[in-house]
């Protein structure tokens, strides 16, 4: 009896691990199975809030998940494509459904009724329970809905009984955003860069907006470039060596304000008292060590940024033009709760943090103030809201510069213009685990299970998402991070996109070779991010590296995601590299990453000098493995390229470019490392204070890559090669100017400024004398900005004016 209850135990764990997406096994990449231990399925759903000491307790858990399932007339989220709506609506009733009565409210309020037909019910199936019947039936959505999210309301007629719910109606595209150009077989080009550590003399240590408009200038009319590729630019502590990383935002909605471009804030050039400090010769001293500095001091820079713009926003309270003020008060009113309380808590942790220097974490604030929701944190709010309204203010100007560094690139003839990245962690000690940590699992880790680049695994210290409640949220803060992400950026790569359909979980006590996967509800998310990709027509790249299932590839593809191939890992199953015909299209190539070597650091070594130094190889046999798998895989480049294997690293770089622009992927990529040639990498990963990571500058600065000759060489070089390849953009001559009478209207308006939400062009003209004319509304100018662009054999000129066209 007490082994065939123990057996029993087994078979209902079983069911209800399976039931919340608990996988049974993996097979790694080396493809050998790995099997999940029922002591892992315990412990996993424990950390899900499931109850599993017995075999009572799981009949009990099991008859939960029944119940919640027939005891909503709807589910809490429908997410549908246009294709799905006929079949659409399931419905969960406690008698046989005769009549439905829709009611779909838009984004815009505007409303509309629908009955369904009667013969178009369809009973699916029946449960009894305690003596009582519930229907499962299914019904028709109307199939015009436009793509978009909707209110929906559901009555339903059962003889003379009625019953009503509300849910959230998503209405998703079958794919994501493919731009015209790829539609014609057409292929691109661009170059990924640090954002932090862009070095130029009018910086303050750290690489800003400002640079990074300046840089995509020079990469489009040198480099003849498509886009510019940047690393996550989201919210951080910045803090070295362990809050640092952009790949472990304290919020992935909101970004990092040490890229604030100073010179580009109009209350900071206004403020007297911020211009008498920029001009201090304490100031002078303390921008000049920073700029100087060979890397990236983030708590120094994000300090002297604080100063200046605090002293901006006071004077921007005082004096802003009523046009400025209701401009911040709308972005304030149109950014609702998520803008609350991402201000709200670095206003807390600031407070804090200040008092305990050692109160790194939300965990080790007062235990009143743990709560965003109780009324400790309501009074901080009251006495604090200056302070909020502050950190309002940086993400105002990040939004503002961001989408004017969006227009530039645009302007300056690319394609694609900004390429974003959204992070897949998020800080357990930051601002979105305090303000939404009802939507991670806190009693486990994500991470990766073992492979041969990571032997042991990897603990990545960052808690799960929970499927469920971001589910029973109606998806809006995945909707919101994705849709938020999307805006300005041409193309938006997900960071490890295999999260979407499963993410490896680690109990809280163990190792992670004693992880499992858990699965999503990733046709949910998919549709989502393809709805977002659409509206916001940006292309999604998922980084689909290391232990990826081919079935999750096809997924990606069917969905128009791009694949993210990096040549070191091209493979053929002898060890040899793929050929250009075997990249896919639907596809970015790319040399490396800033997880890998740079390809100077790679061809002499230096890498793995540095993970020896790091204590990452202290074994004799792991040094002397890594030099010889090393000079194997230089022999098999040296064979790809064509080169001898002591050829000079500049020409294995252009072999290697010529490679990757001949390869099918409709987009290509090169890291500013591998162009100039630089020996470090960004980031080495396992190591925090071992090795200086996310804080390396550029080699050349903004000012020097403009006149170096050998910047020159590289530049002219990679765009005889894209050129080609048919990937170079053509060579681009952008004047900026403004009708004068802008400046007599609006004297507060700045170029730099001016762009702080741009639309699609609300309309497109080709006039007869080749101008291309297109108008895109900018709020903080209150009128249309008109661009023209006149086409002239290779140069595009493009001039911005002010127009008083309206939208027809």
């Amino acid at each position: 009896m007490e082994t065939a209850n123990v057996d029993e135990g087994v078979t209902l764990l079983r069911e209800l691990a399976s039931r919340r997406g608990i996988t049974d096994s993996y097979c790694d990449i080396e493809g050998k199975v790995h099997e999940t231990t029922d002591e892992v399925r315990a412990e996993l759903l424990g950390a899900c809030g499931f109850r599993t000491a017995s075999v009572e307790e799981l009949r009990d858990e099991l008859s939960a998940m029944d119940r919640e399932e027939w005891s909503q007339l709807v589910e809490p989220v429908l997410v549908r494509t246009q294709a799905e709506l006929a079949n659409g609506l399931r419905l969960y009733a406690p008698g046989r459904v005769t009549k439905v009565l829709l009611t779909l409210v838009g984004e815009d309020g505007g409303e509309r009724h629908v009955e369904a037909d009667p013969q178009s019910i369809v009973t699916i199936e029946e449960l009894v329970v305690a003596g009582k019947s519930s229907w499962k039936c299914a019904c028709p959505l109307p199939v015009d809905v436009e793509l978009g999210y909707y209110d929906l309301d559901v009555e339903v007629e059962m003889g003379d009984q009625r019953a009503r719910q509300r849910t959230r109606l998503i209405v998703c595209p079958e794919r994501a955003y493919l731009p015209d150009w790829y539609e014609r077989g057409e292929k691109v080009a661009g170059l990924a860069i640090s954002l932090y550590g862009l070095r130029s003399n009018r910086n303050c240590g750290a690489g800003d907006l400002g640079d990074m408009r300046r840089l995509i200038e020079w990469a489009a009319a040198t480099a003849g470039v498509q886009f510019v590729g940047l690393n996550p630019i989201h919210s951080i502590f910045n803090r070295q060596p362990y809050n640092a990383s952009p790949y472990l935002p304290t919020s992935r909605y909101y970004r990092n304000f040490v890229y604030i471009d100073l010179s580009a804030v109009e209350d900071v050039a206004d403020s007297p008292e911020a211009q008498a400090l920029f001009q201090s010769a304490a100031m002078r001293n303390r921008l000049a060590k920073l700029r100087a500095a060979d890397t990236v001091q983030y708590e120094e820079v994000a300090s002297l940024k604080l100063e200046l713009l605090d002293l901006a926003f006071g004077w921007f309270r005082e004096h802003a033009t009523p046009e400025r003020g209701s401009a911040f008060e709308e972005y304030e009113a149109a950014e609702g709760v998520l803008l609350d309380n991402f201000a709200t808590f670095c206003a807390i942790y600031e407070q804090v943090h200040a008092e305990d220097p050692e109160a790194w974490s939300w965990s080790d604030w007062p235990e009143e103030l743990q709560d965003p929701a109780g009324t400790a944190v309501s009074r901080f709010k009251e006495e604090h809201a200056q302070r909020i309204r502050f950190f309002k203010y940086l993400q105002w100007q990040l939004e503002l510069q961001l989408a004017a560094a969006a227009l530039a690139a645009r302007a300056s003839g690319m394609r694609v213009g900004l390429y974003l990245d959204l992070a897949l962690a998020v800080d357990r000690h930051g601002a979105d685990n305090w303000a939404y940590r009802h939507l991670f699992v806190g009693g486990a880790k994500s991470g990766a299970p073992p492979d041969p680049l990571g032997p042991q695994g990897q603990d990545w210290q960052f808690p799960p998402p929970n499927r469920d409640r971001y589910r029973e949220d109606a998806y809006r803060l995945f909707s919101a991070k994705i849709r938020k992400n999307c805006r300005h950026a041409g193309a938006l790569r997900l960071d490890h996109v295999m999260r979407l359909v499963r993410l490896f979980w680690i109990p809280r006590d163990r190792t992670p070779a004693e992880g499992a996967y858990v699965l999503d509800f990733h046709e949910d998310l998919l549709k989502i991010v393809c709805l977002e990709s659409v509206r916001n027509q940006t292309m999604i790249i998922g980084e689909d590296l290391g232990t990826v299932p081919d079935s999750i590839r096809e997924e990606l593809s069917k969905r128009g995601i791009l694949s993210y191939r990096v040549f070191y890992f091209e493979r053929r199953l002898d060890g040899s590299f793929k050929g250009p015909g075997e990249y896919p299209r639907l596809s970015i190539a790319t040399l490396s990453t800033h997880d890998l070597p740079t390809l100077a650091g790679y061809w002499d070594e230096t890498d793995i000098a540095r993970r020896e130094e790091a204590g990452l190889l202290v074994d004799e046999d792991d040094r002397r493995d890594a030099r010889l798998d090393r000079r194997a895989d230089k022999m098999r480049v040296a064979e790809t390229t064509e080169l001898p294997l002591d050829a000079p690293v500049a020409d294995v770089r252009d072999r290697i470019v010529e490679f990757l622009a001949a390869t099918n992927s409709a987009m290509m990529m090169l890291n500013q490392e591998d162009l100039f040639l630089e020996r470090e990498q960004q980031n080495m990963p396992g190591t925090t204070v071992e090795h200086l990571n996310w804080a390396r500058k550029m080699r050349y600065s903004i000012e020097e890559i403009v006149r170096n000759p050998e910047v020159r060489i590289a530049s002219q070089t990679l765009h005889d090669i894209l050129a080609r390849n048919g990937r170079a953009s053509r060579r681009i001559r952008t004047t900026r100017y403004f009708d004068e009478r802008i400046l007599e209207k609006r004297p507060y308006v700045r170029m730099e400024t001016c762009a702080r939400a741009i639309e699609q062009p609300a309309r497109r003209e080709v006039g007869a004398d080749g101008r291309v004319s297109s108008w895109i509304f900018v709020p903080d100018l209150g009128t249309y900005l008109r661009i023209v662009t006149l086409e002239d054999g290779e140069t595009v000129h493009n001039a911005f004016l002010d127009q008083d066209f309206k939208e027809d």
